[in-house]
């Protein structure tokens, strides 16, 4: 008769083993989750704040009006030089500030091509995830000097 094989009642103290050999498994296992879990949320700390580090600046009418942004396009400052007041109308410093406005945020996107390193090194540890990615987002990350998306034009639905 073979001891823990279901059903049968055996001696208790033969399968005390496996009990204790489960029991070693299951906290390597948690220890190797747990050393992934440090590393993954490493990598995301990585990912942050690279995020946060990207910044994008643009200027209209010969740097009368200026615009920054931050890496989710929020405009952190404009600066108006004093011959902005002087471009005639409010409509053309209102055109002003939205082509600074515009041209900050290609160049916040420009700078968004330093995200692919660190999340492509998140990624790498997690093939399943990988795997369902766009394949877009995948060729962006495959790529050594990643291309900056198209932005849809207006009125087109965004991809």
């Amino acid at each position: 008769m073979v001891s823990g094989t279901s059903g049968e009642r055996g001696n208790p103290l033969d399968r005390v083993g496996d009990l204790d050999l489960a029991i070693s498994d299951l906290a390597q296992r948690e220890e190797a989750l747990l050393r992934e879990y440090e590393r993954n949320q490493q990598a995301i700390d990585v990912v942050e704040r690279t995020a946060a580090q990207i910044r994008g600046t643009g200027s209209a009418e010969d740097g009368a009006v200026t615009v920054t942004v931050d890496g989710d396009n929020r405009i952190t400052a404009v600066e108006l030089a004093p011959r902005a007041l002087r471009l005639g109308s409010i409509e053309r410093l209102e055109r002003a500030i939205l082509a600074a406005f515009t041209a900050a945020a290609d160049d916040a996107d420009d700078g968004g091509g330093q995200l692919a390193d660190p999340l492509r090194q998140f990624l790498d540890s997690m093939p399943e995830v990988t795997s369902l990615l766009p394949q877009s987002v995948s060729e962006f990350l495959s790529t050594s000097e990643p291309t900056k998306p198209r932005r849809p034009a207006r009125g087109e639905e965004p991809l």
